[in-house]
């Protein structure tokens, strides 16, 4: 670190290289305020014959005690691509706010989401965050999607679908679910599995719950022909 008016300032940074081109370095700046504030940048990389990837993160500590800090970060490769960002304040009087997104998307899909949340010494604290994806192979594919939130009056609220689905030369499964919670209603969940053999009988499956039923199940196993026949534990 060296002197600076009004404080004192340090950096740092290093580098490699690798074969075929790849390489991959970083670097920092802080900076120490007389007056107790701080601040530093930096950042980092890498690269090869397969795509690169870079990261960057900034903080700040103001005196009154406020700051800051964000991170955003991406990776881009010939199969793909992916980045994410947050963001985090914070106030003199101790309120918080934070945000933040991810995605990618590959050979076998996508995903993203995103959130926020803030807390406040009057109103206490509240977030929200959603969610999803959608996956696709040789032998099968899978989807999701959900969202939480929270907040002082009406508490936790989640909500999640799922299906997906996979078949064989021996045989195929697949199934659904839909899931909520509310303060009010309380859980709920509805549930459809379907299997079958390379012989064609198969197995289905349904699944549901609430606060006011319970837990229901019921099962049922055909041949190949459509004719009910008893199912095998």
């Amino acid at each position: 670190c060296t002197g600076a008016e009004g404080g004192q300032a340090c950096g740092s940074s290093a580098a490699i290289a690798g074969p075929e081109g790849a390489r991959a370095g970083r670097a920092s700046a802080t900076q120490i305020g007389d007056d107790g504030s701080f601040s530093r940048d930096g950042g980092a990389y890498a690269l090869n014959q397969n795509g690169e990837a870079v990261r960057t993160l900034n903080s700040q500590i103001n005196p009154d005690g406020s700051g800051q800090r964000s991170v955003d970060g991406s990776a881009d490769f010939e199969n793909g691509f992916a980045g994410r960002s947050a963001l985090f304040t914070v106030d003199e009087n101790g309120n918080a706010v934070r945000s933040g997104a991810a995605s990618g998307e590959g050979e076998r899909g996508t995903f993203a989401s995103e959130g926020s949340g803030a807390f406040s010494q009057d109103e206490g604290l509240d977030f929200a965050r959603t969610g999803n994806a959608d996956l696709a192979g040789e032998n099968g594919a899978f989807a999701a999607d959900g969202a939480v939130s929270y907040d002082q009056e009406q508490g936790l609220n989640a909500q999640s679908v799922s299906g997906g689905n996979v078949q064989t030369e021996n045989g195929s499964i697949a199934g659904q679910r839909a899931a909520s919670y509310t303060l009010e209603e309380g859980l709920d969940l509805d549930s459809e599995r379907a299997a079958s053999n390379a012989a064609g009988d198969t197995v289905q499956a349904e699944r549901t719950f609430n606060n006011d039923d319970g837990l229901t199940r019921n099962v049922t196993c055909t041949n190949a022909a459509g004719e009910t026949i008893a199912c095998v534990n």
